[in-house]
């Protein structure tokens, strides 16, 4: 156990230097001059060079990048050139937002999803199965955008039961929760359709083992065949969608909060491409693949507890 989990740690560094390496590519190769965002199109060729030459922009990549990273290492994300404050300053101001969306979006595809998975392979063939099927099957095929403004034309304006936009009140809990139900329901509904098939899929493969043909000839009730025997069993693919899912979240924050006008990292990513903010977009990224890695880390130590067998590779 010990050293599979130093195994999930210790293929965190590689990839965090290679998501920094990307993302430092990517973003000089987005169209634009931080100068002139930063001083307007007005600003004087002088003006200019000196901005460039306080960023650093006239620096070879090389210098660029081993002074980005180390700025890293110290917890310098960089200062925004649109805002006038630290990047870290911005991005703990809505971070919390975002993660509140990701987790209530995540209960809502676990809700749904896995229920609905296990009724369709206990009903395999049958009509509940080839319609819960089908309409998953229209679940992962939806756009979310169409999802999000399909729920906010029903819900919030044609009835009235939720706010359409904003964050709410954070310190009044039923206010941000009403504030929060939509977004979450329109992420969670996009990765609940998917949650369903893997777990359908799972549930079919585990229910064919011999263990499970045992256990109900030996008279078992069926509920404890279902939920202790197969559904303990088959808890690893669905594990395993964890870590998609909270990819597929994060990436879809940023429709998400465009959407509803949520404050998030989401939101906050778009605001800083359109203003070609680029200490902003990196520390952005960064901070989006960082939880991303850990959540994969988190979900590779949780094998361990859910199949004994991977404790001892």
């Amino acid at each position: 156990m010990p050293r599979y989990i130093l195994r999930a740690l210790g293929s965190m560094p590689p990839t965090l230097i290679g998501v920094l390496t990307i993302v430092f590519l990517i973003v000089r190769l987005i169209p634009g001059d931080p100068a002139i965002v930063f001083l307007g199109d007005m600003a004087t060729p002088e003006e200019l060079a000196r901005v460039r030459a306080q960023l650093h922009l006239n620096d070879p990549l090389p210098v660029q990048y081993a002074r980005y990273v180390g700025g890293i290492l110290r917890g310098d994300l960089g200062f925004s050139l649109k805002n006038d404050q630290p990047v870290a300053r911005a991005i703990r101001g809505v971070y919390p937002f975002t993660v509140h969306l990701a987790v209530a979006a995540l209960a809502v595809s676990a809700v749904i999803g896995v229920p609905l998975g296990v009724l369709s392979a206990l009903n395999h063939n049958r009509p509940l199965d080839l319609v819960s099927m089908g309409v998953s099957l229209i679940g992962v095929c939806t756009p979310l955008f169409w999802l999000g403004i399909l729920l906010l034309l029903l819900f919030s304006l044609k009835i009235p039961l939720f706010p359409a936009i904003g964050l709410g009140d954070p310190g009044d809990v039923g206010s941000y929760l009403r504030h929060l139900a939509l977004p979450a329901f329109t992420l969670g509904l996009s990765t609940a359709a998917l949650t369903a098939r893997i777990t359908r899929s799972s549930m079919l493969e585990v229910l064919g083992q011999d263990y499970v043909r045992t256990a109900r000839a030996k008279g078992l009730a069926e509920r404890l065949v279902i939920y202790r025997h197969a559904l303990r069993n088959a808890l690893i693919p669905i594990i395993s969608i964890v870590g998609l899912d909270v990819t597929r979240m994060l990436g879809g924050s940023v429709i998400v909060e465009s959407i509803f006008v949520r404050p998030g990292m989401g939101k906050l990513l778009v605001e800083s491409i359109y203003e070609r903010d680029y200490p902003q977009i990196q520390a952005v990224v960064l901070v989006f693949a960082l939880t991303v890695i850990v959540v994969n880390v988190a979900v590779d130590m949780l094998y361990a507890v859910a199949d004994p067998k991977i404790r001892y590779q």
